[in-house]
């Protein structure tokens, strides 16, 4: 990782700062996923290790169902051979201030992801998850660029925040990665989310403080993504 941080003298109670990150972590731990363990039993002819973790139906299960099929898949945790991921990360802050001991403190925080990849068997090649959703055996969500602007007010003991919360357009699943998901299910469009808190100290030392918030105060809501999403 690199970075640097500007705080210049023309412009009090500004701060920059901009850190690119390029990290790599071998044997890193992992969920493998059900998908992952199915195709590497098939592949094996029912020989490989992860076999073991799938459970059939076995002769004269009173559930209705064939002897021989799936009943159950117990995933688990294990080193996967390689996670990277490389972005860049910038933070913005300024602070007014203004009679009767008031300031405004502005921030942004925003990412940007350029790599994020997983490659859960040293024989299979790196799978791609920069702009796919969370799910298992998954990284977690590949969001391109996530962004956090906030607004806070300060007066004396008294204080209110709002802080807005932005999310770029997504996938459920890559169309490289599969299986083939539906497009009105697949794409799932930007989002932005807002936040607001008030906040009142008191005591000698302001040891104690009173809050009310709301979080996503427009109800803005997720998308629902149905049975045929791959993601959770």
């Amino acid at each position: 990782t690199v970075g640097m941080v500007l705080t210049p003298q023309a412009f009090r109670n500004f701060t920059m700062s901009i850190d690119y990150f390029d990290i790599k972590v071998n044997n890193a731990i992992t969920l493998v996923s059900r998908d992952f363990i199915l195709s590497s039993c098939v592949n094996s002819l029912g020989t490989g290790p992860l076999c073991a973790r799938i459970t059939r139906e076995n002769v004269g299960t009173p559930r209705p169902r064939t002897p021989g099929t799936v009943f159950s898949i117990d995933t688990l945790p294990l080193n996967a051979a390689s996670i990277e991921t490389a972005g860049v990360d910038v933070a913005l802050g300024y602070a007014l201030e203004f009679g009767a001991a008031q300031r405004l403190n502005v921030s942004l925080a925003y990412t940007y992801l350029d790599k994020l990849t997983l490659q859960q068997n040293p024989a299979l090649p790196p799978e791609n998850e920069k702009g796919q959703l969370d799910g298992p055996g998954r990284l977690g969500a590949g969001f391109e660029h996530r962004a956090n602007l906030g607004l806070t007010y300060s007066w004396d003991r008294f204080s209110a925040n709002w802080r807005m919360n932005y999310l770029s357009a997504i996938k459920d699943t890559l169309d490289e990665n599969g299986p083939t998901v539906p497009p009105e299910v697949n794409d799932i469009g930007s989002a932005i989310y807002h936040d607001v808190q008030a906040r009142y100290e008191f005591g000698a030392d302001r040891e104690y403080a009173v809050y009310v918030g709301a979080d996503n105060v427009f109800d803005k809501k997720p998308p629902v993504l149905g049975q045929d999403a791959q993601s959770e």
